[in-house]
């Protein structure tokens, strides 16, 4: 990591180093542009979801638009970028969980999209192990939920909210490209 690098600092120039491994700069490059990707559809997100006053997914979306932004300017300062890895791993996998069971109570093509991204991002960055732990804490709760819809077994008070074609097109037309 390079010594002198300023808090209002957003280049990815900087923040890359000679002492890291080849590998470890494409890590930080990923999360730097993936980070940048992911807020501008994010923003994108908040406007559908807020246009449908969809109040649920609304807050959700601004929580991930800032833990997002956060953990942007936090890698601009300090490329901390597996400690950045696993927090935002766990948004992820908490977000997708909670629109699962709670706000959308159905898995539709997005989740399993989050998931597959999950999956393939926690190798990646974290390597096996954490990996199979972030697959597991993600795979294995949809397959239970699957599980009790296909037995109706599953019964939650509050009513799903329902998104619209063009947000569920928005969404997952960025992830499969």
């Amino acid at each position: 990591m390079n010594k002198q690098v300023s808090f209002f600092n957003f280049s990815l120039g900087r923040i890359l180093s000679k002492d890291y491994s080849i590998l470890d700069n494409a890590r930080v490059q990923l999360l730097y542009y993936g980070l940048i990707l992911s807020a501008l559809t994010l923003a994108a997100i908040l406007a559908s979801v807020n246009y449908q006053q969809l109040q649920i997914l609304t807050i959700t979306t601004v929580v991930l638009l800032v833990s997002v932004v956060v953990l942007f300017k936090i890698l601009t300062f300090r490329p901390y970028w597996r400690e950045i890895s696993h927090v935002l791993l766990i948004i992820a996998t908490l977000i997708n969980l909670f629109d699962i069971y709670v706000s959308l109570q159905n898995v539709d093509i997005v989740t399993v999209e989050v998931a597959i991204l999950i999956i393939l991002f926690s190798f990646y960055m974290l390597g096996q192990k954490r990996g199979l732990i972030y697959s597991l804490l993600n795979l294995v709760p949809v397959t239970v939920f699957l599980l009790l819809q296909y037995t109706n077994s599953y019964s939650l008070e509050l009513k799903p909210e329902k998104v619209d074609q063009s947000t569920t097109i928005s969404v997952s037309r960025p992830v499969l490209y």
